[in-house]
Formats: C-alpha cells, structure tokens, sequence
C-alpha cells in the first residue's frame, strides 16, 4: 500500500503499541514505543464495480514492512507491506474514502541529523527502512494461517547529500564528533535522526 503520510496513526500497526501525544495542541510530539508482540488485524479492500459492490477483506494482517521516503520537492511517501492468513470476500456495499483531517507532511519540514541532534546540510532524499521479520505459522490440514511469530526488528537508512566537506563527514560517521581522531574500537556510533514536521498542525 502507498501513499501520502499526513496520519502519524498509521505508525501503530507497524509498531505494535498505540502511539503518545505530548506537547501543545498546534505542536505535538507523537511518539511509539516497540511492542514485543504484534496485533493482527482486518483490512478492507472496498470495490465500487457500478450495479455490484464488493469488498475484499484480507484477515490476520501483520504490518510486516514500512517505508518512508523523503525527497526535495515532495510530500513524504509511506510504502506498507503486508502478509496476512486468508481473505474472503462481501458483496456489501462500497465505503467511501473518509477525508483526511491532518495536514500532509512535506520534505520541507524535514531536518536529517548526524550526530543527534546535528542538522547535515544539503539533503537530497531520505529514505527510512523498517522490518517487523514477522512469519505466519501454517499447519498440516490446513491452507489458513493459525498465527505468526515475531523475529528481530530491524531499521535502516539512506540518504542522499551533496558532499561540501568530506573530513567532517568522517568524522560524524567515526566518532559522532568533528575534529576527534577515529578511534580504533566504538563504545558508540553516532546517531542518526530523521525529523518530519507537517508545518501547522503538529509535530512527529
């Protein structure tokens, strides 16, 4: 599933926890702690096909894999892969798209840090890469699955930048600080942050 992110809500699934709001009204902050388990889910497919209606209902979704990429001129772009038991199908009538209520998030509000908290000048693209490695379990006697194990959680990043001084950069990537010699073992590398504002509403 693609689409613009404007709802941070579509975090939850993934995460497997609801999400926490803090801050002002025209400023929050939403946060998602990891769940160890994740929740299954329905998700519905509705079909305006004229004089039929019919709506493809996937069960025991898992939000297996999420996507986000930013690039200069853009809103941001969500990618969401599922993996699910079975699916039947309802001949109820088609649902209309709700409206959405939240402003769209834009590379514009978007600020890439290196080392936290260190905005990098000059990013091109951005792109977040997150993997939940969940398995639907199957059995003999059966094409349905019956449930589904939870692996390792996994993130990654990439970012395209025009490359203005080469020596901090290696040095952000090394040690997390400009101008200290590279160690030669790491107690710690240096984070990296990627901050998305919707420029009114709020903050995520």
């Amino acid at each position: 599933v693609d689409y613009v992110l404007s709802n941070p809500w579509t975090f939850i699934p993934f995460m497997g926890s609801a999400g926490k709001s803090t801050g002002a009204p025209s400023a929050y902050t939403h946060t998602f702690p990891e769940a160890a388990t994740l929740p299954s889910y329905a998700v519905k497919n509705n079909l305006e096909l004229g004089g039929t209606d019919a709506q493809q209902i996937f069960l025991g979704c898992i939000n297996n894999n999420k996507s986000l990429s930013c690039n200069v001129g853009e809103p941001v772009m969500v990618k969401d892969d599922y993996v699910y038991a079975t699916e039947i199908f309802s001949t109820d009538s088609y649902v209309a798209q709700i409206d959405e209520t939240f402003d769209v998030y834009s590379f514009a509000f978007g600020t890439l840090n290196l080392p936290d908290a260190t905005p990098v000048a000059n990013v091109q693209n951005c792109e977040v890469s997150m993997a939940n490695n969940a398995d639907i379990i199957y059995g003999i006697g059966s094409r349905v699955g019956s449930t589904h194990v939870d692996k390792q959680r996994e993130y990654s990043i990439r970012a395209t930048i025009y490359l203005t001084n080469p020596a901090a950069f290696w040095r952000y990537f090394e040690a997390g600080t400009v101008g200290v010699t590279v160690p030669t073992t790491h107690t710690e590398i240096a984070t990296m942050t990627l901050d998305l504002t919707n420029g009114e509403a709020g903050n995520a």
